[in-house]
């Protein structure tokens, strides 16, 4: 029996991940969101602080929620677990084995005083979600997300949560040398 429930298991993640329920095209644009970056200065290292990363706090100031770090060549990692302490936020950067689904990866654009993120996080074999946020610069190590849509690879059109009030800060940590 248990023989029987892992074949028939590999068989059922083998089918979704070749018969994505998005489409073809919408693993095209998952490959262009996690793949195309601009790989020229963006200049956001003269906005805010880039030598480390940048997390979610409360409204106490306490760590809360997810973090992400960006690059001055337009690169955006962000890791999409709720981490509380600044040890589980560094390991989860650094470890390739937390779950897929909690690392998203894409890019940014500035535009002014906000940057302009969009990335993509895998779900489930074969299925991902896109987001696109935008966040505006306080100073050089505060960030307020302002607005996030969720772009569903079965998306009914609504707008998912968009206006957001969300406050992000900077911690510094050499990611190279650890």
């Amino acid at each position: 029996m248990k023989i029987f429930l892992v074949i028939l298991y590999v068989f059922l993640i083998s089918c979704a991940s070749h018969n994505n329920p998005c489409g073809r095209l919408w693993l095209q644009e998952v490959r262009r969101v996690t793949e195309n970056y601009t790989s020229e200065y963006t200049g956001l290292d003269t906005l805010i602080r880039i030598d480390g990363y940048y997390y979610r706090v409360d409204s106490t100031g306490a760590v809360n929620g997810a973090s992400f770090k960006v690059s001055n060549e337009g690169n955006f990692h962000i890791l999409y677990i709720r981490y509380n302490d600044h040890t589980k936020i560094q390991e989860g950067f650094r470890n390739d084995r937390i779950l897929r689904s909690a690392r998203g990866i894409g890019g940014y654009t500035l535009s002014g005083d906000t940057i302009k993120a969009r990335w993509a996080r895998r779900f489930q074999p074969g299925g991902y979600d896109i987001f696109l946020q935008q966040y505006v610069i306080e100073n050089d190590t505060t960030l307020q997300l302002i607005w996030q849509l969720f772009e569903p690879c079965m998306s009914d059109g609504r707008e998912h949560n968009p206006v957001r009030n969300e406050t992000f800060r900077f911690f510094q940590y050499d990611f190279n040398t650890r």
